[in-house]
């Protein structure tokens, strides 16, 4: 969790950047061309209020929202695989909602179906492992005002106790 923790804030500005330099910008074009186009996509759309959660829920995420029309298979896509994804907060909390759509012609049904019950279980177990006292801890990015690597931090813990 601290690997991937430190990962996604090495990204700079959260990876916005990288379609914009990727199509708009010549230099950066011609750099980033020879990299493969990704074959999955992952699109969080954020935390919202459920439906019909009261006054605040001025909108809701359509499931179908984005989505080319199932109905026109020459349609191209831009993924193999997509999971676009969203948080609702409901009246027993939140819950995460992903929706999976894919090239049928590449990837059969029972596949995708396996690949989602392997994210689902594996995103329960991160949950289970994050409710845990000892779950946790410091990374680098989290003291900037000091030049430690990961090892050193968990050393430093090891041997002076403190935030898990």
């Amino acid at each position: 969790m601290k690997n991937v923790k430190e990962q996604l804030r090495a990204v700079p500005d959260h990876g916005v950047g990288y379609g914009v330099l990727r199509h708009l910008d010549p230099a950066a074009r011609e750099l980033l061309a020879g990299g493969a186009e990704p074959r999955i996509g992952f699109n969080y759309l954020g935390r919202h209020p459920a439906p019909g959660a009261g006054p605040e829920a001025d909108w809701e995420v359509l499931p179908e929202g984005g989505a080319p029309d199932p109905a026109d298979p020459a349609m191209p896509v831009h993924h193999v695989l997509d999971i676009n994804a969203h948080t609702e907060d409901g009246p027993g909390g939140p819950r995460l909602t992903a929706r999976w759509t894919w090239a049928a012609d590449l990837l059969d049904e029972a596949d995708v179906a396996a690949l989602a019950d392997a994210f689902d279980r594996a995103l329960r177990a991160i949950a289970e492992h994050s409710a845990q006292p000892d779950a946790g801890g410091w990374t680098p990015s989290d003291l900037p005002l000091v030049s430690l690597d990961q090892a050193q931090l968990d050393r430093l813990q090891t041997k002076w106790g403190g935030r898990a």
